[in-house]
């Protein structure tokens, strides 16, 4: 991982990962996310080639960064992740989120009498 933008900092920020999702079928271009620690998409943008993905997701620009401010108003980092889909530490983070996911349906069907 690499730690490319900084917001504040009023005693630690909060990472927030960016990574290539996907890349399209015939060189058609790239979605790339800005996931908080919680598994959280904050914002996902398109892009032609993975340097100006980097770019639209804030990490050259100011897009995005309301919306980061909003989810962590005492500060965040945000850190590109190479190949984030096969990242220990995002495939981690991916896992808890479907599991906390999971355990929310099961107790939404259990109210409504599923």
């Amino acid at each position: 991982m690499k730690t490319l933008v900084g917001h504040k900092d009023r005693g630690g920020r909060a990472p927030i990962y960016c990574f290539i999702w996907d890349h399209l079928p015939h060189d058609m271009g790239y979605v790339v996310v800005a996931m908080s620690q919680a598994g959280a998409i904050l914002a996902s943008e398109f892009a032609p080639t993975e340097h100006q993905a980097r770019i639209e997701i804030g990490l050259g620009s100011i897009r995005n960064h309301r919306r980061y401010t909003a989810e962590y108003p005492n500060g965040y980092i945000l850190m590109w992740v190479d190949d984030g889909l096969n990242n220990e530490e995002i495939q981690r983070i991916i896992s808890v989120n479907n599991q906390i996911n999971e355990i929310v349906d099961d107790a939404a069907d259990k109210l409504e009498g599923k």
